[in-house]
């Protein structure tokens, strides 16, 4: 017949205050990481290229007031170009602080 020769371990139960505590900080655990991967994204950092944009953009709209047809040849060429053909009218009516 085998004997054991250590006596079996006394088990003890974790106090309802730390596992209250454990609980929460795995649930503050998971809204954090869920908030870094799902939450809002900063904005990335504006460049050289589009810092001159919006300079440029803003002395257009200065002169136009948001009025395209108040544009040059030039400028209404350059942005038809930058836009794709798709917003003259909104960009100078955005850089002129018009809905």
């Amino acid at each position: 017949m085998a004997v054991r020769s250590n006596p079996p371990a006394i088990k003890q139960q974790a106090p309802p205050a730390l596992v209250a505590g454990a609980v929460i900080l795995l649930v503050l655990f998971i809204g954090w990481c869920a908030y870094r991967n799902f939450g809002p994204r900063p904005e990335p950092p504006r460049t050289k290229a589009m810092l001159a944009w919006d300079e440029y953009m803003k002395g257009v709209a200065a002169y136009t007031h948001g009025d395209p047809s108040k544009l040059t040849k030039e400028d209404y060429d350059k942005i038809y170009k930058a836009t794709d053909g798709f917003g003259v009218r909104s960009e100078v009516r955005k850089y002129a602080g018009l809905p």
